[in-house]
């Protein structure tokens, strides 16, 4: 893969043709498009394209986040981590609970938490809730559909974007899962 700076040298040389120069702006700004995202924008998409698992418990969801907050990562693998941890917040909350993401900057990262008051997890099971097919005991309780693949794919994004991921829960109090991901500019 070309990157960035490499373009950026093709596109000044004067040498060359204007149709490769297009071709190789075009590349660019796909890639800057893809690296870099208003991290408030993302938590703020992911929440809406969750309304449909939310609205009918009657759930609040909020967003805590610095409207200037830009990630440079890349931008699709990050969303599937946030649409996937709202979605497992949501589906093991209560009916008219709360949901908080949250996203700050913590030195040359940047920490996004999901944190909910459902059934939480019970403490023996946590150091497998990241392995395929592996489903808490709890998911029993709320009838709950999946296959267990969603933190094993979490957890796997998380390797490729080299952020770490940490969960807390409490049995009956909820769940906090916080990412926190190198913000390389």
């Amino acid at each position: 893969m070309i990157e960035i700076p490499q373009i950026f040298e093709i596109i000044k040389d004067s040498n060359t043709p204007p149709h490769i120069k297009n071709d190789y702006f075009e590349r660019a700004t796909a890639q800057l498009n893809r690296l870099g995202k208003l991290l408030d924008q993302l938590l703020s998409e992911a929440k809406e394209e969750m309304a449909y698992r939310w609205k009918p418990k009657k759930m609040q969801i909020l967003v805590d986040s610095d409207e200037s907050l830009f990630i440079y990562t890349d931008g699709s693998a990050l969303y599937r981590i946030v649409t996937n941890l709202l979605s497992n917040a949501i589906k093991y909350s209560y009916e008219n609970g709360k949901v908080m993401i949250s996203a700050k900057e913590k030195g040359e990262s940047v920490e996004i938490s999901i944190e909910d008051h459902g059934i939480g997890i019970k403490e023996k099971e946590l150091p497998r809730i990241f392995e395929r097919f592996y489903r808490a005991s709890n998911c029993s309780q709320t009838g709950a559909k999946g296959m267990g693949l969603g933190l094993a794919l979490v957890k796997h994004l998380c390797e490729i974007l080299n952020a770490k991921i940490s969960i807390e829960s409490k049995y009956t109090l909820g769940t906090s899962v916080t990412v926190l991901i190198p913000n390389s500019k």
